[in-house]
């Protein structure tokens, strides 16, 4: 194969994966075909079928490749300048934004998550976020929350802490809507939401 065989190859692929994320994070895996996705990628089937022989292949390469593109351009993203405090506290933004956006890949990591219960989905999950990549990102946050010196890392590692606050945020972000109706008031924007997720945040750290 030549150079720019392989490139045009390469083009494909990338396509594929690009509209695979749109419809897998728009419908679900369960509601999408290798048609749907060849016919938004414009091309036949059998060109699709030479890249990803299943649609689970093309799922675990979809998955993977939407938490590369989240951790290398969001959460990571404007974490070099600033004090430690300074630094974790971006983070934070960063994930409650992420959250709050419409970004494809987000869409797609929120599908898995809805659906932890089924053995599949969780088994790709777990092996994804043991992922080098994943790993590499997971650790840089951990350093960032180390260098706070927060109280509460004397209790637990600066890793947990990290997952704890990745986790804490998507609930608080999923649940907006269900906490306005229970406490009453009116809805709070998306900045509003920001500031106080980050404020709840600094008070329980203490940074």
């Amino acid at each position: 194969m030549t150079g720019k065989a392989v490139k045009a190859r390469a083009a494909v692929r990338e396509r594929i994966l690009c509209e695979a994320t749109k419809l897998f994070g728009d419908r679900g895996f369960g509601g999408v075909a290798l048609r749907d996705i060849a016919k938004a990628s414009r091309i036949p089937l059998s060109t699709l079928s030479s890249h990803f022989a299943r649609k689970r292949d093309l799922q675990e390469v979809t998955f993977q490749r939407a938490v590369e593109v989240i951790t290398r351009r969001v959460l990571t993203s404007r974490l070099e300048i600033g004090s430690p405090k300074q630094r974790f506290r971006r983070y934070i933004v960063n994930v409650v934004e992420l959250f709050l956006s419409d970004l494809p890949e987000m869409k797609v990591l929120d599908r898995e998550f809805q659906e932890l219960d089924k053995p599949a989905t969780f088994d790709l999950v777990v092996r994804t976020s043991r992922d080098r990549f994943s790993m590499e990102s997971l650790m840089l946050v951990a350093e960032l929350a180390r260098d706070t010196r927060s109280d509460l890392l004397k209790s637990i590692s600066a890793i947990d802490l990290t997952q704890m606050v990745f986790a804490a945020i998507y609930g608080i972000v999923k649940l907006r809507s269900l906490h306005h109706h229970i406490l009453g008031g009116r809805p709070l924007g998306n900045a509003a939401l920001t500031r106080r997720i980050v404020l709840i945040f600094e008070r329980m750290l203490g940074i």
